[in-house]
């Protein structure tokens, strides 16, 4: 069974450390965070999607989000 919708890591976890899921799926989190599997691996913050740009026409809000920087700690914004 798969699950998410709104699933931050900690209940991903727990839904399938107790076997409530199989799979917890994350729709906006991947999209403003194409290196999202690093970022719960380590702990290192999300960054937020702007849901404005979502549907636009163009690459803006889909491919224009950084990757983290973990010896900055930066999201890259700006760049």
């Amino acid at each position: 069974m798969s699950t998410g919708a709104g699933v931050n890591y900690e209940e991903a976890t727990r839904r399938v450390q107790e076997q409530i899921a199989d799979v917890v799926c994350f729709g906006k989190p991947y999209i403003s965070n194409p290196d999202l599997v690093s970022r719960l691996k380590n702990g290192w913050p999300l960054a937020e999607a702007d849901i404005t740009k979502f549907y636009a026409g163009d690459h803006i809000g889909y491919t224009s989000y950084p990757i983290y920087d973990p010896n900055t700690n930066s999201n890259g914004e700006g760049k």
